[in-house]
C-alpha cells in the first residue's frame, strides 16, 4: 500500500523489503495477501518469478524477484468499478488490455485499463483476465524469465495464476523512481537535438576530430560552451577527451585498473565491418545459421544507462545496423526481422537505452546478401564499406581480437593479460577470423543432479599460462584460436564456400605433397568452381562466424547458432588444440553437425559430420584418420557385405570412412580436387529427402547418383560395397531421429541404369585406399611424422596392410611381380606381387563380391563356388591404371605350388565324397548316384600325384578338374537330399557331439537321449511359402517355436503356425545349418555350454546344426504318387502308340502337335522304365524319378491330340480312373472335406498331389446312352447336384449326367436336364451347377479295383499293410492299401 511519508519507516523500508522478498523466494503462503488497492509484487504460481516491465521496450516478463530498488517489478493496483489498473511504480505506465495474440508479449501504455483479478483455490492464487477479451483469457508466464502473454483459461495451470506480496513504499519514493525514468527517458528523447548540437562540434559523424574553434578551446570554455548546446555530461566529457587525445578512463570495479588511453580509445573508436545475415545465406548453402557476434565491442551498461553510439559512413540499401546485448554468460539470438534485444542505428547519433546490469554490446552490420523467399542472391558483402563507429557511456571490458583492422593490430598474449586484469564482466570474447569464443573467464562451480559441486577453471586460469610453451611467444593464444578458424575454414572450403584467393592460400599453407614427400600441390582446386556454381564466388556472400560457448552441461554439441563445450573440456580444447591431434576431433565434430545438413538423413547424424573432423585432423598435420580401434576399417565394412546387410547395419565408424576414403581420393591422392566442392553444389540443387518415410530412391540412392555425378566416374561397386544396394521395406532407423526406409529392386535397378546410361569410366579404387597402413606419412612440412590415431591397429597392420593413399598419389604406380592365390576352405590369400592397393573379386557383370586391403581374407560358399567354376575372378587392385587378375597357385604357380593345391582339392572333394546318403536321411548330404563322376575323378588324380605323374594334366590341372566337379556338386540342389515336410526329423547339435533338440517346457535344450524313440525330440519343418522357410513344430506336443529373444532360452508355446516364429534354414556348411529368425535375422537359435538354446546375436558354429531324419513319412506317399504316374503314363503310351516294332508308329487317330514327339515318347518310355525299376528296388530318391518321369509325359501330353469319343462305363471292380479337368481353368475337382454346408461338395484346384484319391473318379453307366454316374474313388459314392453345388459324400441322391463331346472333340460337357457343369470364378472354386457349360477332360489314371474298399481313419486298423504291388508298408500314409486280404484306403 502507498503510505504518507514517515521517516522512521523510510528508514527501515529496504530492511523490511529485503525479508518480504526471501519469505517470497522461500514459497511461504503466509506473505502471499488478497489484492486490493496499493503497491504490490506480483508473482507467478508456476514459476515464483516477478511481474517485471521492461522499461526499455514497456513489454512484460518475468524475472527473478530483485532489490528493493528494482522498482519495474512493483506494481500500483487501483480499483476501477469492480476492477482494477495496474500501474508501473518505475514507468508510471499501466498494463493495456486486448491482447489478440497468444504469443504476443503484453505491453504497458499511458492510460489506465481495467483487469478482472479472479481468486483461483486450485493454487491458492489469481487469474487476471483481460477485460478487452473476455472471462477466462489473461495473463500468464511462459517461463521464469519468459514473456506474460495473453493465455486462455486451463485447469490446473498454475503458470496463468498470480499471488500478490504487498510492498510498504512512500509516495516519496515512487516520485523519486519516477523522476529516475524520465531522466532516463529524456536522454533518448534528446536525440535529435543531441545530434544537431554535435554536428556543430565535430567535424565527423563518429565524433572523432573536434572543429577548430573547439579544438582550440582549453577544457573549461569547451565544457561550458558545450554544456550551453544542451549536451548532457557524457557528452560533453567525450568532447574534451578528443580535444586531449586522452581517453583513459577509470574501471567501474574501485579496486581494478583503469584502462589506459590507448586501450580506450580502442574500444570506444571501432572499425564495424559488414557480414552475412546467420540463418539467410546459409539456408541455400544448407547448413545451420551460425551468429551475428561478428563485432563485440568490448563495452557493456548497466542498468538505466543509455550508450551514445555515433555511426559514421553509409549504411546502404539492403544493409541493417543494430545495437545489440547479451547479459551474463550468453550468446545473442539471430536475427529476425530485427533483434528484440537490440536498437536499429542509423548514421550519426543513436541514443540506446538499457534496463539490465551487465549488459555486453554488439554492434551488428548485415548485410541480406541472399533472399530466402525467392532463392536469388542479391547483394555481395564487398559492395559494403566498413562502418566507424564512436561509443560513450558504460564501462570497459574489452574483447580479444586475433586479427585486428585498419585502425588497430592483433592483440597478443600481452594483451590478453591486460583485459584479463580489468574484466568485471563472465566473458572476454574471443574473435577470430571465423570462430567467436564465448567462454566463462573465471572459476565456474558446477552442480550435479545429486548434489555434488566441484569447480573448474576459467580461461582467466588457462592463457595463456597453460598453453605450450612450444607455440609461438606472445603468438599463443593466436595460435589456439588459429586452429579452431583453421577447422572452420576447411569445413568451409571443403563444402566450397571460400574464395579462390583464400583456398589457394591454404593450399601453399597445407599442401598435397607427392609420394616421396618432394612435390607440392593443391588440396582444394577453386579454379573454374566459380563457373559450376552459376559464376557465384559464394565467399562475396556469406562471411559470418561461427560460435564457440562455453556450457556447464552437456558435454559437447552443435546446435542451429553455436556449438556448445562443456567447461570440463575447456583445458583440452583451449589449450592442447594446436599442438595434439585429439583435441581437434570434438570442435570439428560438432561444428560438422552445423555443416552436415546436405550429407545426412536420418541414422547418419553422428556419422557424416565426422567427415569433417578426420579432415580436419589431417590439416592440423598431427594425426592420421580416427579408425576408432578396428571399428572403421574396411574388414568390418566386408563382414556387413557378407552377411547381407545393407548400408546402415554398417557402424558409425565404417560409414565416417566411407566418407573420408572419397576426400582421400580425390583430394589427398589428387584424382579431383574439387570432388566435394561439385557434391555440395549438386546436393544444393539436388537434396536428398527427409521426413519419417524415406524412399531410398530419394535419399541414399540418389547420394549414389550425385557422388558419381560430381566425379564424373561410375561408382556403383564403391557404393554397392557399403549396402546400398540391398532392399529394403520400412527400415526403421534412427538416432535423434527415425525413419522407416524403403527401396525396392526396381528403385535400385533404376539408379545404376541412370548411372550406367551416363557412360562414366567405372572407378572402383576409392574402396581402397586408406592412411591407416603401417606406412609413415608426415605432416605439411614433409618431414614430421604423423602419429596413429588408432596406435597398434594402424602400426601392426590390423587395419589395413596395404591401400595407403601414398600408393595413389603417384602416377607411375604400377604392379610389379605376379600375384597368385590360394584358396584353401574359404579363406583367400595372396602372394608374390607388390604394389596392389587391395585385392577384389568380381563376377562376370563386374559386381564386386568380395574385398580386402589384406592379403588374405575369407569368402562365404556362395562366392567360393563362383571363383571355382570360374564365373568370377581375383584381381588385384592397382591404385593407378588397369587391375591385374590373379590367377590361382593351381593355374599358374609353380610346380610345387600346384601340388599343394592338388592336395587341397583333393582334401575338399573327399570331403563331399563323405556326405555320400543313399537313404535319404541326411538333409545336405549328397544322393550317392551323384558322387560316382567325382569319386573317380579323385581316384585318378590321386593316382597322377601318387605316381607323379603328369603325362596328361598337370597338377593344377587335377586341381581345377577336382574344384569344377566340386562346385557343379554344390550348386547342384537336386544332388543333395531335401527337407521332405512328411518326415520327422532330429535336429543335432554341431556344438555338443551326438545330442539333438529336445522339447521341454522351461524351454528347448540338448540332449545325448536317441530321438528315435522318443517324439519329444522329434521335429516337423512346416514349410511357409518361403523357399528354405520353415516353422519347427514338436511332434509329442504339436507345439511351434515361437519365443525367440536375444540371448533368452527358446521355447515352444504356440498352438498353430500364426503364433510361430519363422526360420530361415541356411547352409553354412556342407550339410551344416542355421536356424535364422525371419523377423530379426540377426538372431540365430544356438546350443549353449549348458545345453540349453538361446537365440544369440551372429553366427557361429554354436549355432550350427545337423538334420537327419528319424521317422520316414514321405517314401510311402511318394510311392503312391509314383505309382500313380505310372498308370497315367501307361494309359497314355497305351493310347498314343500303336507299334514300336521295327518302327515307332502312333494311333492314325493322333494329330501330332510338335515335330519332336517321337523323341519325346523315347525319352518318357525310358523314363517310365526307370520308374518302375526304382520301385521295385526301393530306390530312396523316387522324387527324383517322380520329376524326370512327369516331365517326359509333360512333353509328350502337349505334342499330340487325340480327338475324344464318349467313354466306356464299366460295372466290374476294376475300373479305368479318371482326374477331372476344367480346360477352362486347367484346375482339378475333387471332393472337399471341411466344415459347413459345403462339406463334400466337389471343388476345384491345383493338382498337388497326384496320388490323393479325393481327385480320382470313375465312371458307371447310367440310364440311357451318354449317360453316367461319376463316382469319386475316396468316398465311393456316387456325385449328385443339390441346387447349385455338386456333392460327393453320399448325401445327395446320385446323378446321371450327360457327358457330351465338344463340337472340335478335345473336351466334354457334363449336364442333365436342369443344367450344366461349371466352376466358380477365383481361385479355387466350386463346381457349380449352372446355365452355362464349361469344357471338362478326362485324365486317364489308370484301372484300379474300385470295390471292396473300406475307408480307415489313420491307424484305426492294426496289422501288416501292403501297397498294391504285395510289399510291405512300415508306415502307411494316406492311400488305398491290402489289409488281412481287404482293400483299404487311409484317410
Amino acid at each position: 500500500m502507498i503510505k504518507q511519508h514517515d521517516k522512521t519507516k523510510s528508514m527501515k523500508k529496504k530492511v523490511y523489503l529485503f525479508v518480504l522478498l526471501a519469505l517470497c523466494v522461500c514459497g511461504l503462503r503466509a506473505q502471499y495477501v488478497a489484492p486490493s488497492e496499493g503497491v504490490f509484487r506480483i508473482v507467478n504460481v508456476e514459476y515464483g518469478a516477478a511481474m517485471t516491465e521492461n522499461f526499455v521496450s514497456g513489454k512484460l516478463h518475468c524475472a527473478a524477484v530483485g532489490d528493493a530498488d528494482d522498482y519495474e517489478q512493483m506494481w500500483v493496483l487501483k480499483s476501477k468499478a469492480n476492477y482494477y489498473t495496474i500501474q508501473n511504480v518505475f514507468t508510471g505506465a499501466y498494463i493495456q488490455t486486448g491482447n489478440a495474440g497468444t504469443e504476443v508479449p503484453y505491453w504497458t501504455g499511458k492510460d489506465g485499463k481495467s483487469f478482472n483479478i479472479v481468486e483461483n483455490t486450485t493454487w491458492g492464487g489469481y487469474n487476471i483476465w483481460d477485460t478487452g477479451l473476455g472471462y477466462g483469457q489473461g495473463l500468464h508466464s511462459k517461463g521464469a524469465e519468459g514473456n506474460i502473454v495473453r493465455w486462455t483459461s486451463e485447469a490446473n495451470k498454475a503458470a496463468s495464476e498470480w499471488r500478490f506480496v504487498s510492498v510498504d513504499i512512500t509516495e516519496e519514493e515512487i516520485a523519486k523512481a519516477r523522476k529516475a525514468f524520465e531522466e532516463f527517458a529524456n536522454a533518448r528523447n534528446n536525440e535529435s537535438a543531441f545530434q544537431a548540437a554535435l554536428e556543430t562540434v565535430f567535424e565527423d559523424d563518429a565524433c572523432t576530430v573536434l572543429k577548430a574553434e573547439y579544438a582550440a578551446m582549453d577544457d573549461a570554455a569547451l565544457r561550458t560552451a558545450l554544456s550551453a548546446k544542451g549536451l548532457d555530461a557524457t557528452l560533453v566529457e567525450m568532447a574534451v577527451k578528443v580535444k586531449n587525445d586522452n581517453w583513459g578512463e577509470p574501471n567501474e570495479k574501485a579496486g581494478k585498473p583503469a584502462w589506459d588511453s590507448q586501450y580506450g580509445k580502442k574500444f570506444r573508436v571501432q572499425l564495424i565491418e559488414p557480414y552475412s545475415v546467420a540463418g539467410e545465406v546459409t539456408a541455400w548453402f544448407g547448413h545451420n545459421a551460425h551468429t551475428n557476434m561478428d563485432n563485440p565491442t568490448g563495452l557493456y551498461m548497466n542498468k538505466c544507462q543509455v550508450a551514445y553510439v555515433m555511426v559514421e559512413g553509409e549504411i546502404k540499401e539492403g544493409a541493417e545496423l543494430w545495437a545489440c546485448w547479451i547479459n551474463g554468460h550468453s550468446k545473442m539470438p539471430n536475427y529476425n526481422n530485427g533483434y528484440s534485444n537490440g536498437v536499429r542505428l542509423h548514421t550519426g547519433l543513436n541514443v540506446v537505452p538499457f534496463g539490465s546490469d551487465g549488459s555486453a554490446l554488439y554492434i551488428n552490420y548485415l548485410v541480406h546478401t541472399y533472399n530466402t523467399a525467392s532463392k536469388t542472391f542479391t547483394r555481395k558483402l564487398g559492395d559494403y564499406d566498413d562502418l566507424k563507429v564512436h561509443i560513450e557511456g558504460g564501462y570497459i571490458n574489452g574483447y580479444y581480437n586475433t586479427h585486428g583492422d585498419a585502425l588497430y593490430t592483433a592483440d597478443t598474449d600481452a594483451d590478453w593479460m591486460y583485459y584479463e586484469e580489468r574484466a568485471n564482466m563472465r566473458n572476454i570474447t574471443i574473435l577470430g577470423r571465423h570462430q567467436v569464443l564465448q567462454f566463462e573467464l573465471n572459476d565456474v562451480t558446477v552442480t550435479e543432479e545429486n548434489g555434488n559441486t566441484w569447480t573448474e577453471r576459467g580461461l582467466a586460469k588457462l592463457l595463456p599460462e597453460e598453453l605450450p610453451a612450444s607455440l609461438p611467444e606472445n603468438q599463443r593464444i593466436n595460435a589456439i584460436v588459429e586452429a579452431w578458424d583453421r577447422i572452420m575454414l576447411i569445413e568451409k572450403m571443403t563444402m566450397g564456400l571460400v574464395s579462390k584467393e583464400v583456398a589457394d592460400s591454404m593450399n601453399a599453407l597445407y599442401p598435397r605433397w607427392d609420394g616421396a614427400w618432394e612435390n607440392k600441390a593443391e588440396m582444394y582446386d577453386y579454379e573454374g568452381y566459380y563457373d559450376y556454381c552459376e559464376g557465384r564466388n559464394y565467399a562475396d556472400y556469406y562471411n559470418h562466424h561461427g560460435l564457440a560457448f562455453g556450457t556447464v552441461s552437456g558435454y559437447m554439441y552443435g546446435s542451429w547458432d553455436h556449438c556448445g563445450y562443456h567447461i570440463n573440456t575447456t583445458p583440452s580444447i583451449m589449450t592442447q588444440i594446436a599442438t595434439e591431434a585429439g583435441p581437434t576431433w570434438g570442435p570439428a565434430h560438432e561444428i560438422g553437425h552445423q555443416h552436415q545438413g546436405l550429407l545426412t538423413v536420418n541414422g547418419l547424424t553422428e556419422v557424416t559430420n565426422n567427415l569433417f573432423s578426420n579432415i580436419a585432423v589431417w590439416y592440423m598435420g598431427m594425426g592420421t584418420s580416427r579408425v576408432n580401434g578396428t571399428d572403421g576399417n574396411l574388414p568390418h565394412v566386408y563382414d556387413n557385405f557378407k552377411a547381407g546387410g545393407d548400408f546402415f547395419d554398417n557402424n558409425i565408424w565404417a560409414l565416417t570412412q566411407m566418407y573420408y576414403r572419397l576426400w582421400l581420393y580425390y583430394h589427398r591422392a589428387g584424382n579431383d580436387t574439387q570432388f566435394y566442392l561439385k557434391l555440395f553444389e549438386l546436393l544444393r540443387h539436388n537434396p536428398m529427402s527427409g521426413g519419417y518415410y524415406q524412399q531410398g530412391k530419394t535419399s541414399i540412392l540418389h547420394f549414389y547418383q550425385m557422388c558419381c555425378e560430381a566425379a564424373q566416374e561410375d561408382l556403383t561397386e564403391f557404393f554397392r560395397a557399403y549396402g546400398f544396394f540391398r532392399v529394403m521395406s520400412n527400415r526403421l532407423v534412427g538416432d535423434y531421429s527415425n525413419s522407416e526406409y524403403t527401396q525396392s529392386q526396381a528403385d535400385i535397378d533404376a539408379a545404376i541404369a541412370a548411372v550406367k546410361a551416363k557412360g562414366y569410366p567405372v572407378n572402383n579404387k576409392p574402396l581402397f585406399i586408406n592412411d591407416c597402413t603401417p606406412d609413415p606419412t608426415y605432416s605439411h612440412d614433409g618431414k614430421t611424422q604423423r602419429s596413429y590415431w588408432d596406435g597398434n591397429q594402424t602400426s601392426n597392420g590390423t587395419n589395413a596392410q596395404i591401400g595407403s593413399y601414398l600408393l595413389f598419389v603417384n602416377p607411375d604406380t604400377t604392379i610389379t611381380g605376379k600375384y597368385v592365390y590360394a584358396l584353401v576352405d574359404n579363406k583367400v590369400t595372396m602372394s608374390g606381387g607388390n604394389g596392389a592397393a587391395g585385392f577384389a573379386i568380381y563376377n562376370k557383370e563386374g559386381e564386386i563380391l568380395a574385398f580386402a586391403n589384406h592379403h588374405s581374407f575369407t569368402i562365404n560358399d556362395e562366392v567360393l563356388l563362383l571363383v571355382r567354376s570360374g564365373e568370377a575372378s581375383i584381381v588385384a587392385v592397382a591404385p593407378v591404371g588397369d587391375d591385374v587378375v590373379v590367377k590361382s597357385k593351381a593355374e599358374d604357380g609353380t610346380e610345387e605350388e600346384q601340388l599343394q593345391a592338388l592336395k587341397t582339392s583333393l582334401s575338399a572333394a573327399k570331403a563331399i565324397l563323405a556326405l555320400s546318403d543313399d537313404k535319404g536321411v541326411n538333409v545336405g548330404y549328397f544322393k550317392a548316384d551323384y558322387l560316382t563322376e567325382l569319386q573317380a575323378l579323385v581316384e585318378a588324380a590321386e593316382a597322377a600325384r601318387d605316381n607323379q605323374d603328369t603325362s596328361m594334366c598337370s597338377y593344377g590341372e587335377w586341381a581345377m578338374a577336382l574344384d569344377q566337379m566340386v562346385v557343379q556338386l554344390t550348386e547342384m540342389a537336386i544332388a543333395k537330399v531335401p527337407v521332405y515336410e512328411d518326415d520327422y526329423y532330429a535336429l543335432g547339435s554341431v556344438r555338443h557331439k551326438n545330442n539333438s533338440l529336445e522339447y521341454s517346457t522351461a524351454g528347448l535344450k540338448v540332449t545325448f537321449a536317441s530321438p528315435a524313440e522318443n517324439t519329444k525330440k522329434q521335429w516337423v519343418l512346416v514349410p511357409t511359402g518361403v523357399e528354405h522357410q520353415y516353422y519347427v513344430q514338436n511332434v509329442e506336443t504339436g507345439l511351434y517355436v515361437s519365443i525367440v529373444s536375444e540371448n533368452v532360452r527358446v521355447k515352444a508355446e504356440a498352438k498353430d503356425s500364426k503364433e510361430a516364429v519363422a526360420f530361415n534354414l541356411i547352409e553354412d556348411e556342407p550339410s551344416r545349418f542355421l536356424l535364422q529368425s525371419a523377423k530379426n535375422t540377426a538372431l540365430y537359435l544356438s546350443s549353449e555350454s549348458n545345453k540349453n538354446v538361446t537365440a544369440v546375436n551372429g553366427s557361429s558354429a554354436n549355432a550350427q546344426w545337423t538334420l537327419y531324419s528319424v521317422v520316414d513319412n514321405h517314401s510311402e506317399a511318394m510311392k503312391a504318387k509314383l505309382e500313380a504316374l505310372i498308370g497315367m503314363v501307361a494309359v497314355t503310351l497305351n493310347e498314343l502308340v500303336a507299334e514300336t516294332e521295327p518302327a515307332l508308329k502312333f494311333h492314325d487317330d493322333i494329330t501330332i502337335l510338335d515335330d519332336n514327339l517321337s523323341a519325346y515318347v523315347a525319352t518318357l518310355q525310358a523314363a517310365y522304365d526307370a520308374a518302375r525299376k526304382a520301385l521295385a528296388e526301393g530306390y530312396a530318391y523316387l522324387e527324383d524319378c517322380y520329376a524326370a518321369l512327369d516331365a517326359a509325359h509333360r512333353a509328350v501330353k502337349a505334342a499330340y491330340k487325340k480327338p475324344l469319343t464318349l467313354p466306356e462305363a464299366t460295372v466290374g471292380d476294376e475300373a479305368m480312373c479318371y482326374y477331372l479337368q476344367c480346360l477352362d481353368t486347367e484346375a482339378y475337382a475333387y471332393h472337399f472335406e471341411g466344415a459347413g454346408r459345403y462339406n463334400g461338395a466337389l471343388r476345384t484346384s491345383e493338382l498337388t498331389d497326384a496320388s490323393d484319391r479325393n481327385y480320382w473318379f470313375y465312371l458307371r453307366p447310367g440310364e440311357a446312352e451318354g449317360q453316367y454316374y461319376i463316382y469319386n474313388l475316396y468316398t465311393g459314392k456316387a456325385v449328385g447336384t443339390s441346387g447349385r453345388y455338386i456333392y460327393a459324400n453320399g448325401t445327395v441322391e446320385a446323378t446321371a449326367y450327360t457327358m457330351t463331346v465338344s463340337t472340335d472333340a478335345y473336351g466334354y460337357t457334363l449336364s442333365d436336364e436342369d443344367g450344366m457343369w461349371n466352376v466358380q470364378s477365383g481361385d479355387n472354386g466350386y463346381v457349380q451347377f449352372t446355365s452355362k457349360a464349361a469344357q471338362w477332360m478326362l485324365v486317364p489314371i489308370g484301372r484300379f479295383d474300385v470295390t471292396g474298399i473300406e475307408l480307415l481313419e489313420h491307424d484305426t486298423a492294426t496289422g501288416v499293410y501292403y501297397d498294391l504291388i504285395g510289399r510291405p508298408v512300415e508306415h502307411p500314409t494316406s492311400g488305398i492299401y491290402i489289409l488281412d486280404g481287404r482293400k483299404v484306403i487311409i484317410k
